[in-house]
């Protein structure tokens, strides 16, 4: 319940709901694949499950492109249940899971370009555009850590209660006391961050980062209040997320209503929180 009302009111999804891209819908979908994936990792024996997750995954890669990132993750965190945590996970059960959705995509992929050798080239030129695009060099580039400013700007609690949860888990990782919960969003979370450092930095590409964000959130606050009597705990707990909702909805109005800004990169959302001088913004 908490989780969900921290979802509701993320600045970031409801603000990229009002634009007409295809964020927003690509946002469900990759939220929806990485919970599927999730199911997978628990109960890897339920055919429906798996059928889900690869119809999830190739609908995912075909509505947003740069989706198929997702796969490196979800790699990563097989791997770590698989040979840390002894897992018994069947690779051949998990390499079609893989296999099918990125047979399906590349056939859908090929079909639409009208032969391999212009799929090759289109995306080839998808790659390589920013480097050349004038707004995509002034107002897409950065370093690595960008994407985790962006959505601290736009919610700054729950984002710094997430980096301290996913400091906890990395710690917990590490000596194999993790939860599997926990882990996996962890490794969601980095495999994104990096990944995604490599690209156009903006804040509408990482917008699955709101679900393990407002997760680790929770966690976080869940963890704290495990110290203490359960109806004192729970009710501070449901304070905390009133308080962080209240916040949010002030920052959907402030970036979105009053100043009506259209692409949430970094640039504007420093200017509307005044961390840099307007008079400086020039025309």
């Amino acid at each position: 319940m908490f989780f969900g009302a921290l979802m509701a009111f993320s600045p970031l999804l409801a603000g990229i709901a009002r634009l007409a891209l295809a964020d927003s819908f690509a946002a469900l979908c990759m939220t929806t694949t990485v919970w599927l994936f999730f199911g997978v990792l628990r109960d890897s024996a339920s055919l429906p499950g798996r059928v889900l997750f690869m119809a999830a995954l190739a609908f995912t890669v075909l509505s947003k492109e740069h989706s198929v990132l997702l796969v490196v993750p979800f790699l990563a965190a097989l791997l770590y249940e698989r040979f840390a945590l002894g897992i018994p996970h069947p690779p051949g059960r998990f390499a079609l899971c893989f296999a099918i959705p990125g047979i399906l995509c590349a056939a859908a992929f090929v079909a639409a370009a009208g032969s391999p050798a212009r799929f090759l080239e289109t995306t080839r030129i998808i790659l390589e555009s920013p480097k050349t695009n004038p707004y995509a060099i002034a107002y897409g580039s950065g370093p690595w850590f960008r994407s985790i400013l962006d959505h601290m700007l736009f919610s700054p609690w729950p984002t710094l209660l997430a980096i301290a949860w996913f400091g906890v888990t990395c710690v917990r990782i590490s000596t194999g006391e993790a939860d599997r919960l926990s882990a996996y969003l962890a490794w969601v979370a980095a495999g994104m961050v990096l990944l995604f450092s490599f690209f156009t930095k903006n804040a509408r590409y990482t917008v699955v980062l709101e679900l393990p964000i407002r997760m680790f959130a929770v966690m976080f606050l869940a963890a704290l209040a495990a110290r203490w009597r359960p109806a004192l705990a729970w009710g501070a707990v449901a304070l905390a997320i009133a308080v962080f909702c209240w916040l949010d909805w002030r920052t959907f109005a402030l970036f979105w209503e009053r100043n009506r800004i259209y692409d949430p990169v970094t640039f504007y959302l420093v200017m509307v929180l005044h961390l840099i001088p307007r008079h400086l913004v020039g025309p």
